[in-house]
């Protein structure tokens, strides 16, 4: 989902407990985030894609989706802590493309816990002109 989309949320880089984004292979907004123990998460399909002609669109969609993001699932069992590290795309010259690392600790219990990072690169191309 991240590979393929653009940062809406946050707009600036930094180190945050939810990251809201446009994937464009799929046409939906998701948010991710950690809270409560658990990571999260909602997502929103615009009605008719096709309204959102431009990435800008999509991204200004994903920002405020008309009804809200909707309700958020829980997709770990255990205990989970962590962030995201999210660099945004940018469109200033040079132009360049984001990414976002995901750092978590999963607990089940004191005696088994396990940490967890990935980055992914975005490939918001278009979004950034290159």
């Amino acid at each position: 989902e991240l590979r393929t989309s653009s940062i809406a949320i946050p707009a600036a880089a930094g180190t945050v407990s939810t990251v809201r984004f446009y994937d464009y292979s799929q046409d939906i907004c998701f948010s991710y985030q950690i809270l409560n123990g658990s990571l999260q998460v909602a997502s929103v399909a615009p009605s008719d894609p096709t309204l959102l002609p431009t990435a800008a669109d999509k991204l200004n969609f994903c920002v405020s989706p008309p009804g809200g993001m909707g309700a958020y699932t829980t997709v770990t069992t255990g205990v989970v802590s962590g962030s995201f590290v999210v660099t945004p795309s940018s469109t200033a010259i040079p132009a360049s493309v984001g990414k976002v690392t995901i750092a978590l600790r999963i607990a089940e219990g004191t005696k088994h816990e396990a940490r967890l990072q990935t980055t992914a690169s975005l490939r918001d191309y278009g979004l950034t002109g290159l």
